[in-house]
């Protein structure tokens, strides 16, 4: 309390001459100790950023995959998770990811949507990818382009089920993954201050901005559901152009209903147009 007694009375002229003394001597830190300093919190930062992924993929993928129906032919099959190596992130960025994700020169399992392919075979995060349908991934900066190289020629394949060779523990294990099919518009988060959501007919952006705006999971599927429903009328837009407005607001109730396993037959799409017209 020695230097609040000296601030209160005597100002702050005061305070820089008779309080000043070993209360406020400089702590000398080294160059070291500052970089390791530096790197966690930017590998905090990072992990902060990949929670925010993880929760979009989570409330995401229910909605893209209940509601294919209303994605007509723009489709893709998806496994559910997230693996990295150090490459794909920014060289600015990688020492950090390194540290926050424990990556190494294989694919390493950063998050697993839940119920999806990945999660129901039982990949988690922190796993190691070794091999794809009994092919071994490469290692080093060609790892990632490996496995989606093998990725890409299984579907192409048209197979049902592969197997996924991970290393947990330092043991070796095998997985058996049979993909699903989702509606092909990628979601994207955008480290953006703004509340603000956008589609732009091939991918669905939201802004940081939005998801701390939508405070619970069922708000964000509300914003999820009415881009993807925008993305979806964009290939119908050509017809009924006048009524779109009122069918993106209905088609979005037909996503969210599609994702909670209600079939509406499209029966809000078609109310919310009439309205519209």
């Amino acid at each position: 309390m020695r230097i609040l007694r000296c601030i209160l009375p005597l100002g702050l002229l005061l305070i820089l001459g008779a309080c000043a003394g070993p209360a406020f001597q400089k702590a000398e830190l080294s160059s070291e100790a500052i970089d390791t300093e530096t790197q966690k919190q930017a590998a905090a930062l990072l992990q902060h950023r990949h929670r925010q992924i993880e929760r979009l993929q989570n409330v995401a993928y229910p909605i893209f995959r209940d509601g294919t129906e209303l994605c007509g032919e723009k489709v893709t099959r998806a496994l559910g998770f997230i693996a990295a190596i150090a490459g794909d992130f920014a060289s600015s960025e990688q020492a950090a990811a390194t540290e926050a994700f424990g990556l190494g020169s294989l694919p390493k399992v950063i998050s697993v949507v839940r119920e999806s392919p990945a999660w129901q075979a039982g990949l988690r995060a922190g796993d190691t990818i070794v091999s794809f349908d009994g092919l071994p991934i490469r290692t080093g900066d060609t790892a990632s382009d490996d496995f989606d190289d093998k990725v890409q020629a299984f579907n192409e394949s048209r197979s049902e089920v592969f197997s996924l060779g991970i290393r947990r523990g330092g043991k070796p294990d095998e997985l058996s993954v049979r993909p699903d099919v989702l509606c092909d518009y990628p979601v994207r988060y955008m480290a953006d201050s703004m509340v603000n959501a956008s589609a732009d007919g091939t991918e669905i952006a939201i802004a940081a901005g939005m998801m701390r705006f939508a405070e619970n999971d069922d708000e964000l599927a509300i914003v999820i559901g009415h881009e993807l429903a925008h993305n979806t009328m964009r290939h119908l837009q050509k017809r009924q152009t006048n009524h779109a407005v009122g069918t993106v607001a209905g088609l979005a109730l037909d996503i969210l209903a599609a994702a909670a396993g209600v079939d509406t037959q499209g029966a809000f799409s078609s109310a919310m147009s009439d309205i519209g017209g």
